[in-house]
């Protein structure tokens, strides 16, 4: 039933939640990242501060360049020709070229594309490239348009994949023209979006029609079943295959080729642990294709009709014909028929769709996992699961499609129903930050003040009261609940000047690089706020606190660093944001020495939030990684916005959130504590300016979650 919850949480990921993590494929009993992953990974999966996952490539793009160069087909793409003798030359679409290259006009072609965000590194190209070659003498041609693949935009690849197969098209019609290749001796092999533009390439082709095609997982977002002139499909080639290993997820999940292949069902993969993102299942295409080119193991049963595939079952019809998935090896028979190969003991079952013409595979993978509990468990108690997964048309181009791979499986979010495909508005802190203030006197409604002591003085601005800084995260704004909650509590307990860091112009993007760089800004403009607030007689330095939510609590440690008039006396990080902070970098993010007191809750650490001490009293509630009440939060999103739940709960908490002081951070981390003093309250109205070190509480499940 295991391996049915979690395809149970694929569908609401995709359709529903638009939420993801960042989780290791390499995983534990617990859904967060190890701590062998620190902040030098790329971070693919990137949360905002409601939770939604975006995924951005930080190796890829460069911060502070959001828009999108002018693609030229004709400039852009490279055909890159490796051969045993020659390795990595680019061929262009003149003679001179060719000759010069050595190409190999008696050698059978192979055409390999790879995928969104991918490049010649890709998998598609680097190892079935290597396979190919130490097969025999073989012309292998990486299609490389990384300059159309390699943008954070999906939609805008998704679209380049039309100009790229025309172009490759073209580029094979002159091949066979000048009498270099033959049409019967060419197989296009694709991954992903590549997948697709394989199948265009051949309906694009006008001299004959290329021998075989095979899709490596193709694409599902944005390709319509319905549609086959835009995708992949049965009569592109002489012989089309696919191989499904992420279907109904990040790959299409029906069948599409002649013959569909489904290793394990065609869902996730056994070896990816908790292949939550879908990014394993998805790259094991190339490599499963890779391997087969001198591999005669992965051996295929034929079943009966695509419901078994679905069911998980196929019958035993034909138990006398073995199917073998080899591309070198193509078996015509598939075109046709519906057949089941018996599965050798020590294969692990492998799943594979149905064709227009009826082949419907199996296919059994030789492999180690055969145990692997993602795919048996030892209940039947999977109605429930079932009765929804077949209610689910995950293929349907119309659902928001959160969570997308690129070509190398790593994972970006584009939510389609909310953002653009336009590039951005350039950012101007000082234009784009406001500071809504809110008091007792309008609690609900924000005044909006700007560098203008007379102005600030004609609001409810009170300059005997004490001031409170708010700053919110990623894709929030001053209506997010970090400001109404901490907001609404700080003015239960008295009379307060909160501020609300208004950064949304800026955080409002989906491009998290983006954002993150644009925190040091922000601070900027808030540090210099307070210092015109305590260079006008309006408040005092010792009298204002700031308090931030992921990306806003590296801001709220970045505006202690560059206020001028004096030192800050308290600054509240709520689960500081992971992604692109690291522990060696104290000026680039919130640290002990940004005000005299820097408190710090980790809710969500090693995910979504700072998994390391980053202040002078650093509180782990319920040891500081998931929280009670959230349930399986796969995503770690509960657990992250509960950071402002508990803070804004402990202004006013009668029992208060009170913590044990552990004697070393590693007990901590392994959620046991020697005790070294008790007592210590974590946030609170006023806080505890004086204390130091790493502190352990529980909290209830539900509200109140203060225990005292």
């Amino acid at each position: 039933m295991y391996h049915l919850i979690i395809n149970f949480c694929y569908i609401l990921l995709s359709i529903n939640v638009l939420y993801a993590s960042p989780i290791s494929n390499e995983i534990g009993n617990e859904f967060v990242l190890t701590k062998d992953v620190k902040m030098k990974n790329r971070w693919v999966l990137i949360p905002d501060t409601n939770g939604r996952m975006h995924l951005v490539d930080m190796k890829a793009y460069k911060p502070n360049h959001e828009s999108q160069p002018v693609f030229n087909v004709k400039r852009d793409v490279k055909f890159i020709l490796s051969t045993q003798r020659v390795q990595g030359v680019e061929i262009k679409m003149n003679l001179t070229s060719l000759l010069n290259a050595r190409f190999g006009k008696n050698h059978p072609t192979r055409f390999l594309i790879h995928g969104w965000n991918g490049d010649m590194t890709s998998a598609v190209n680097e190892r079935v490239t290597r396979e190919y070659l130490k097969r025999g003498q073989f012309n292998v041609i990486s299609v490389d348009w990384s300059k159309g693949a390699g943008t954070l935009d999906y939609i805008a690849a998704s679209y380049r994949v039309y100009e790229v197969a025309n172009f490759t098209a073209k580029f094979i019609d002159f091949l066979v023209e000048h009498g270099y290749i033959r049409f019967n001796n060419i197989h296009v092999i694709g991954h992903s979006l590549g997948g697709h533009t394989a199948g265009l390439v051949g309906k694009y082709v006008k001299g004959g029609k290329i021998r075989a095609i095979f899709g490596l997982d193709p694409a599902g977002p944005l390709f319509d079943l319905n549609n086959p002139e835009e995708r992949i499909a049965a009569d592109d080639g002489e012989y089309v295959e696919v191989l499904h290993t992420n279907g109904g997820f990040l790959g299409i999940g029906s069948p599409i080729g002649q013959a569909d292949f489904f290793p394990n069902f065609g869902r996730w993969q056994p070896g990816c642990g908790i292949d939550l993102t879908g990014t394993c299942s998805h790259s094991r295409a190339p490599e499963f294709f890779a391997e087969s080119i001198n591999s005669n193991a992965f051996i295929a049963t034929r079943c009966a009709s695509f419901k078994e595939i679905k069911n998980e079952r196929c019958t035993t019809e034909w138990l006398n014909e073995r199917i073998m998935m080899n591309p070198e090896a193509i078996n015509t028979n598939l075109k046709g028929g519906i057949n089941l190969i018996k599965i050798r003991e020590n294969f692990s079952v492998f799943h594979l769709k149905m064709n227009k013409f009826g082949a419907l595979i199996i296919l059994v993978l030789a492999s180690a996992v055969t145990s692997s509990p993602l795919l048996r468990d030892e209940t039947d108690d999977i109605s429930p699961l079932r009765e929804f997964k077949e209610e689910v048309n995950v293929d349907d181009p119309k659902h928001r499609w959160a969570m997308i791979p690129d070509g190398d499986g790593r994972m970006h979010l584009i939510d389609l129903n909310i953002y653009p495909v336009d590039i951005e508005p350039s950012w101007n802190a000082d234009q784009d930050v406001f500071f809504l203030l809110y008091t007792r006197r309008n609690p609900t409604s924000g005044e909006r003040i700007t560098f203008n002591a007379d102005a600030i003085r004609n609001t409810n601005f009170n300059s005997g009261a004490p001031v409170r800084f708010v700053i919110h995260g990623w894709n929030n704004d001053h209506t997010s609940a970090v400001n109404t909650q901490i907001t609404s509590a700080y003015l239960q307990n008295g009379e307060f000047n909160v501020i609300v860091v208004d950064w949304g112009a800026g955080a409002n993007t989906i491009d998290y690089v983006s954002a993150r760089n644009r925190i040091n800004s922000v601070a900027d403009v808030v540090a210099r706020l307070i210092d015109f607030l305590v260079n006008n007689g309006l408040t005092q330095t010792t009298r204002v606190y700031v308090v931030g939510h992921s990306l806003g609590g590296h801001t709220a440690g970045l505006t202690g660093k560059r206020v001028t008039r004096g030192r800050l006396p308290y600054i509240m990080g709520l689960d500081p944001a992971g992604p692109l902070f690291s522990t060696g970098n104290v000026n680039e993010r919130i640290d002990a020495g940004d005000a005299n007191q820097v408190e710090i809750m980790h809710t969500n650490g090693w995910t979504l939030g700072f998994g390391e001490p980053l202040g002078r009293a650093d509180f782990f509630p319920n040891g500081g990684r998931s929280q009670p009440g959230c349930g399986i939060d796969l995503t770690g999103s509960c657990a992250h916005g509960r950071a402002p739940t508990y803070f804004a709960e402990s202004l006013n908490s009668a029992a208060g959130f009170v913590a044990n002081r552990c004697a070393t951070f590693a007990e901590v981390d392994r959620n046991q504590c020697t005790i070294q003093s008790s007592g210590h309250r974590m946030g609170g109205e006023p806080p505890n300016l004086t204390h130091n070190g790493f502190f352990l509480l529980a909290t209830n499940s539900n509200a109140p979650f203060a225990r005292g």
